[in-house]
């Protein structure tokens, strides 16, 4: 085969997977950061009691995890405002200061368990104060606290657990119909916060949107 030849084809390899991984990239809507106008942000904070902790991963994945998220639910308005406070090297506080919706923070709580080309394995509790017209609430858990989590031996990846402080659990599956179901036990017993809201002050923090 002349070397004309052989330098086409190797051309049109290499034309042909550059092509293949810009498709790839630009259909993964995870890694787009379009966002909203400014305008759109809120301009005052909205007090609420959910709070997420976050232990054993490093500061760039649970970033990269996050921003991910945000990217996702984040380009036609602003569906959620994190603020992480970064308690050392491994751990984190995450608040939410314009507060967000329960079915959101759902599964912000379950993205970031199981984000996209992430691999680690963090310890993730969060807490929360159910109200009557959230979504997926039931009425044996209206104006409860409410401790969420996702078990380690967990093989659906589309749901999370919640234990209300009375120990009543329920599971959300956000395939099922319908999406919040009452356990006969819990899978964790409730669990109070190690951290309430009051006491990130004195903590670094960096906001994502």
């Amino acid at each position: 085969m002349p070397l004309q030849h052989i330098l086409i084809f190797i051309f049109l390899i290499v034309a042909i997977i550059l092509y293949l991984l810009f498709k790839l990239k630009f259909n993964k809507p995870y890694l787009k950061k379009s966002r909203p106008n400014n305008k759109k942000i809120p301009q005052k904070y909205n007090n609420n009691f959910k709070i997420i902790h976050i232990q054993n991963v490093h500061i760039n994945d649970i970033s990269k995890a996050i921003t991910q998220f945000c990217n996702l639910y984040n380009q036609n308005d602003y569906a959620i405002f994190i603020r992480m406070f970064c308690i050392d090297d491994h751990e984190y506080i995450l608040t939410f200061p314009y507060d967000i919706s329960f079915d959101i923070f759902c599964m912000f709580f379950n993205y970031i368990t199981y984000p996209h080309e992430i691999f680690y394995k963090p310890t993730i509790y969060g807490w929360n104060t159910i109200n009557i017209d959230d979504v997926w609430s039931t009425d044996d858990m209206i104006y409860k606290n409410i401790f969420m989590y996702i078990p380690n031996d967990d093989t659906e990846y589309d749901m999370v657990y919640l234990t209300t402080f009375d120990n009543l659990g329920f599971k959300i599956s956000f395939r099922s119909s319908p999406a919040c179901t009452k356990l006969e036990n819990p899978i964790l017993a409730y669990k109070y916060p190690e951290y309430n809201i009051n006491d990130t002050h004195n903590f670094n923090y960096i906001d994502f949107k």
